[in-house]
């Protein structure tokens, strides 16, 4: 059976990983699922954030970080703002402008997949591959000259 972690958990290299002690929907793990086809007794959805416009979660199976799922609540995006959204991230990712998550596209192909909860309401869900190398960068300490010349000279490159 699909499960939902709401407990503190740590990362492979033993740091933290920040979680929420909100509750995830019951239907949103065999949801998630069968949107990517993903084996619904394997895998585990542990809350990362529990908003009032999306709920962000950690998707697992057998254990190894696979993607970040985020669900817009029904109302909020709709799903074709939500694949331009994706399109964006997938061009800045093609054009090595910066590193980006990887979009993981849906059963259907398309990269969001509506999701039915279980009022009948649908939610635009995303899910972006996990990269553990985009979670390890640190940000400096100072901001110098030519930090803050290189973040210009990305600013202008996304424009």
């Amino acid at each position: 059976m699909p499960t939902l972690a709401m407990a503190p958990r740590q990362a492979d290299d033993g740091s933290a990983v920040q979680t929420t002690t909100e509750t995830l929907p019951t239907w949103l793990p065999a949801a998630v699922a069968a949107a990517w086809g993903w084996p619904v007794q394997a895998l585990e959805l542990t809350a990362l954030r529990h908003g009032p416009r999306d709920l962000l979660a950690l998707a697992t199976v057998d254990g190894s970080p696979l993607a970040l799922v985020r669900a817009l609540r029904p109302g909020r995006m709709s799903a074709t703002a939500l694949e331009s959204e994706a399109a964006w991230i997938g061009a800045l990712g093609e054009d090595a402008v910066v590193r980006v998550p990887t979009v993981l596209p849906s059963t259907s192909g398309n990269a969001v997949a509506t999701l039915d909860d279980s009022l009948g309401r649908r939610w635009p869900t995303l899910a972006l591959g996990f990269d553990p190398a985009l979670l390890a960068g640190s940000v400096p300490a100072l901001v110098d000259a030519a930090s803050t010349r290189r973040l210009g000279e990305l600013a202008a490159r996304l424009h």
